[in-house]
């Protein structure tokens, strides 16, 4: 009977030490799952109840990836006269996507990537425990450094980055707001617009871009009679390579940016017709377009090019 009595509690011991032990397990993994953007918003990886609910999380955000990020421009829309982003008064508008905030400049685009640091190596100290756990996750939030990728123009003759104002074009309904600080520094109805375009950056060229929550696109119009040689982009990439699919990587120090491969078409008597195109790497981080035959009085597209600014440390 004692024996009995014994064994029960023995069991009942280890069925609450096992749900404590669980319990401290998932906490765990909902910490080592929490991520923290550039732009400051804690994002949580969610346990799910059934597969179901599994499968339906998935395809909801496969369709925020690929929702469009309106542009949003940089002025002041408060009595204080102060612009939304006031540390860099040269940004004409920005997006605000999953990986964080693109500014937009007459100098350029500039996208920002967290990356680990190298040179910051681990304090040395004897953690046991949990508390080795939560130490660890400090010291990697502390080794990593931003880095702030430039993508601009330049002038193929005199190989001096262009300097163009940016334009924002297809105002839409959407307002945001920014309650940020004091009242008076609030910016409130914001309008947004559905895309931003560099106008002649070279006789007869445009760029103009288009942002969505996970990517980048940019395309490139030549009008009738445009040089396609005049064409330089410019990356500030320590390595620019080709891709087996026809891409385009441009690494930096600790991360990397890949463009997809470039589709280039006319439209011809109410029909698109496609024209060969390809990236062709020039030096110091530069790359223009290598297209083939194609009717010089008809405008054409470089459509889509796709910048997929999901980074990944070279580091890691």
């Amino acid at each position: 009977m004692a024996i009995s009595l014994l064994r029960q509690r023995f069991f009942a011991f280890m069925s609450i030490f096992v749900f404590l032990f669980s319990g401290l397990f998932v906490f765990n993994v909902y910490s080592s799952n929490t991520n923290e953007s550039s732009a400051g918003i804690k994002v949580e990886k969610k346990s799910f109840k059934n597969f179901k609910e599994q499968k339906d999380n998935e395809e909801a955000m496969k369709l925020f990836k690929v929702s469009p990020c309106y542009f949003i421009p940089n002025r002041s829309f408060n009595k204080k006269g102060t612009k939304i982003i006031p540390e860099n008064s040269e940004t004409v508008a920005f997006i605000q996507t999953m990986k964080g905030r693109i500014q937009f400049a007459s100098k350029g685009v500039f996208i920002g990537m967290v990356v680990p640091d190298s040179s910051i190596t681990e304090s040395k100290g004897k953690e046991r425990g949990i508390d080795d756990f939560f130490h660890r996750r400090l010291e990697r939030k502390k080794r990593k450094k931003l880095i702030v990728a430039g993508l601009g123009f330049k002038d193929k003759l005199s190989k001096n980055k262009k300097m163009v104002q940016p334009v924002l074009e297809g105002k839409t309904d959407a307002k945001v707001n920014f309650y940020i600080g004091k009242k008076e520094n609030w910016q409130i109805n914001v309008p947004t617009y559905q895309k931003l375009k560099y106008k002649e950056v070279w006789d007869g060229i445009d760029v103009e871009y288009l942002g969505y929550m996970n990517r980048l696109e940019y395309r490139v119009i030549l009008k009738p009679y445009a040089n396609p040689s005049d064409i330089v982009m410019s990356t500030g990439a320590e390595r620019l390579e080709i891709l087996k699919d026809g891409g385009l990587k441009a690494e930096f120090n600790g991360a990397y940016i890949v463009f997809s491969k470039p589709f280039a078409y006319q439209v011809i008597e109410g029909k698109r017709v496609e024209v060969k195109v390809e990236y062709e790497v020039l030096n110091k981080g530069d790359y223009t377009f290598k297209i083939g035959d194609y009717d010089r009085s008809k405008e054409l597209i470089i459509d889509p090019a796709s910048m997929e600014y999901v980074f990944r440390s070279r580091l890691e």
